[in-house]
């Protein structure tokens, strides 16, 4: 139930008094409505809060009861307001009645009662226990503050550690790229090395080319010379295998440790059938093999 103290202090606040620009009171706290049906200005709370119409309805004012009861624009002064007017005791209990009646037919007659009851019951607030709730509030905000701080500072610092670990992988990210490009610097000159080492291989082999054409060349020659020299003894420069003359290529004169000579290809197919020399059957191998000038 709404303390009577929390009211608004003039009964109408400012927004609402005398040109009723809204229909429910602005101010904090204060409950009170336009009736919309009726002459009645009625608050939720008390019956002195209470706040009338003229009952004519020859003006715009708002009246308190007091007011109300008082306020006329027709009857004169001499019947409403001198002593011996019953005339104007009648007037007022019609106008409580009316009051009643308009109250009653809103269910508020028990209510003010009971707000009216329950706000004389209703202990005065100590000012020990004031200081003592502003003493709690003050340590609840103070409670709230500090938690806020720790929370702060455990983001400070869980940012500070996300930055440390960044700061670490980043280091570690730079030794790498170091050590790679260290790696790439020495592949690069090893890369270099065996270019080199390539261009002298290719001279080499090229030499070499060069010398076996001049031994075969020389082979070649000393070749011929054999075959004239045995033709001009009379003897027969023919292979022992395939009966056919010897020439300076494939079909070079050879001879085994045997003594027994035979052209080149023809003793090579042979011993990959039979490594024995093919006249006197002795065991022999392709190393044993060698030309005969």
């Amino acid at each position: 139930m709404q303390n009577t103290n929390d009211l608004c202090k003039n009964r109408l606040c400012d927004d609402c008094l005398f040109d009723m620009k809204s229909k429910s009171c602005s101010y904090k706290g204060c409950e009170f409505h336009f009736s919309s049906k009726s002459k009645l200005i009625i608050y939720t709370n008390d019956l002195m809060s209470l706040c009338f119409k003229c009952p004519e309805k020859l003006c715009r004012q708002n009246l308190h009861y007091e007011d109300f009861m008082a306020h006329t624009h027709s009857l004169p002064k001499n019947n409403l307001y001198d002593d011996s007017t019953d005339f104007r005791r009648e007037y007022e209990l019609s106008l409580v009645e009316a009051i009643r009646g308009e109250m009653s037919s809103r269910g508020l007659i028990a209510k003010k009662r009971s707000d009216s009851s329950e706000a004389e019951q209703k202990p005065k607030p100590d000012k020990k226990s004031f200081s003592k709730r502003l003493r709690e509030l003050a340590n609840e905000q103070e409670d709230q503050e500090a938690n806020e701080i720790a929370l702060k500072k455990e983001e400070v610092g869980n940012l500070r550690n996300l930055v440390s670990f960044q700061e670490k992988r980043i280091n570690e990210l730079m030794s790498d790229a170091s050590d790679h490009a260290k790696i790439a610097i020495s592949l690069a000159n090893e890369n270099e090395s065996l270019k080199t080492e390539l261009e002298n291989a290719q001279d080499e082999i090229s030499n070499l080319q060069n010398m076996k054409e001049k031994y075969n060349e020389m082979s070649n020659m000393f070749g011929r010379f054999n075959i004239e020299w045995m033709e001009s003894k009379g003897l027969s420069p023919t292979c022992k295998i395939c009966q056919e003359i010897y020439d300076t290529n494939e079909h070079f004169q050879t001879s085994l440790k045997c003594g027994h000579a035979f052209g080149e290809s023809c003793i090579i197919k042979s011993f990959e059938i039979n490594k024995r020399c093919p006249v006197c059957n002795k065991k022999s191998e392709i190393a044993d093999l060698s030309r005969v000038y």
